[in-house]
């Protein structure tokens, strides 16, 4: 089977093909923007502490060296009350 006109159809195919594709592509070029990103203040701040907290370290110890210091020297006082106070607290 012949088809007449053939290569007048696909030359108008292929134009309208082409046509199309430079569109997509211009239509790519002008969608293309650069993303940006804004961080308030507060975050900021909240950043700076979370830092500073992951900077100190969890057990003071010069705390720790002066009480094992008071032990060994028999020099440590335990202050039973506020040991009690502390306990009735957390329960409540």
């Amino acid at each position: 089977m012949k088809i007449n006109n053939n290569d007048i159809n696909m030359n108008k195919i292929m134009k309208a093909y082409q046509n199309l594709n430079q569109q997509d592509n211009n239509n790519v070029n002008k969608k293309t923007k650069s993303d940006q990103v804004s961080i308030s203040n507060e975050a900021k701040e909240i950043q700076n502490i979370k830092e500073t907290l992951e900077n100190k370290p969890e057990i003071r110890q010069e705390k720790v060296d002066q009480i094992k210091n008071q032990i060994q020297n028999g020099n440590y006082q335990v202050d039973s009350q506020k040991i009690a106070e502390k306990i009735i607290s957390d329960i409540e």
